[in-house]
């Protein structure tokens, strides 16, 4: 019997996390706007650690518009 090895390059494993990033940012716009700010990041505190919300809404609080983008948080995720 031989042992298979499951290998995934990085663009795997990037677009892994760009669906995760899009279904957490879905979880937020729950009326959606396709937008975010920072009161909707509420929504991932039983998925996401306190201080990684934190440094999502720092990114929020930083952008002209104090909402994000899909794009947007994607890329920041």
């Amino acid at each position: 019997m031989e042992d298979h090895e499951i290998v995934l390059d990085s663009s795997s494993d990037e677009s892994i996390v760009g669906e995760q990033a899009k279904k957490l940012f879905d979880l937020c716009d729950k009326d959606e706007k396709g937008y975010i700010m920072s009161t909707d990041l509420k929504s991932l505190t039983e998925f996401v650690s306190a201080n990684d919300i934190q440094e999502i809404q720092k990114k929020v609080e930083e952008s002209n518009e104090k909402q994000i983008t899909k794009e947007q948080f994607t890329n920041i995720i």
